[in-house]
């Protein structure tokens, strides 16, 4: 009878996508799930800069068997209004590589998220590139957060990069996850200040970047 039962449950089992133990549902995954953005950028250029508002969405398209986890397809898209069509932008990946959670932007290889999910752990998110070390940080975790006029009961903040230099060079980044949901926030400041004799300290921005990404609507299809 017990080796009737095990044979029960292994059968049960396959072709199914099992979730690593100990990975909360801050990055779910299957397909259909979805999540769109309101997003605000700003580009310092040389000589303008270039301010735009948009939206853009984020879906699971598909996934296949990657080793001994899964690979997810991501599909991501931008439209100026709600009133406009979705136009493609670029396809990611996303697999669970326990303790990990290791998304591919376009090429290159973040490591999102690593277990465990404690108050102040820290881990390399550059680890699988060849970008240099860069340490993640998680600040937050299972904290309620009112966002956008939505209520989430638990969530997680990311602080990958804190360096503010008031001279040289600024580089702020962080990302909140919302259990259930995924990606809620994301915010990034990168800007290169001129040095030049005539303007050092003064924060004169010459190039640079900052963006927010903020949940508008999320589910799965």
């Amino acid at each position: 009878m017990g080796f009737l039962l095990i044979f029960v449950l292994l059968a049960a089992c396959q072709g199914s996508e099992i979730a690593a133990p100990d990975i909360p549902d801050y990055f779910p995954l299957a397909k259909g799930v979805y999540q769109i953005y309101d997003v605000q950028s700003k580009q310092y250029l040389s000589t303008a800069v270039k301010e735009l508002t948009y939206e853009m969405k984020a879906e699971v398209i598909d996934s296949f068997p990657s080793g001994d986890t899964y690979t997810y397809v991501i599909h991501r898209s931008t439209r100026s209004s709600s009133n406009e069509s979705w136009t493609a932008l670029d396809t990611w990946s996303v697999r669970r590589d326990h303790p990990e959670i290791i998304v591919m932007e376009g090429n290159t290889p973040f490591v999102k998220m690593s277990a465990p999910y404690i108050h102040e752990n820290v881990w390399d998110g550059n680890a699988y590139n060849n970008l240099g070390k860069d340490d993640y940080v998680l600040q937050e975790v299972d904290v309620p957060l009112d966002l956008n006029g939505k209520s989430f009961g638990k969530t997680l903040t990311v602080q990958q990069e804190w360096n503010d230099d008031p001279i040289v060079y600024r580089d702020q980044r962080e990302e909140i996850y919302a259990g259930g949901v995924g990606l809620i926030y994301k915010r990034i400041i990168q800007l290169h200040y001129c040095t030049n004799d005539a303007c050092l300290g003064q924060q004169r921005v010459e190039e640079g970047t900052e963006m927010t990404m903020v949940i508008k609507q999320y589910g799965k299809l």
